[in-house]
């Protein structure tokens, strides 16, 4: 069994372009969480391990 020599893509873009706004949508609801200092975001005072 081997790969084939060409293969013919489509939809990359459409593909790349969601998950980019999927990210971008993850980012600002992490952030605006951040902001408001939901327990949901864990800081690194939070961390039980001291260096």
């Amino acid at each position: 069994m081997t790969l084939p020599s060409v293969y013919e893509v489509r939809q990359w873009r459409v593909t790349c372009v969601g998950f980019d706004a999927l990210l971008m949508v993850a980012m600002t609801a992490m952030a605006l969480r951040g902001w408001l200092r939901h327990r949901a975001v864990i800081g690194p005072d939070a961390c039980p391990v001291r260096a």
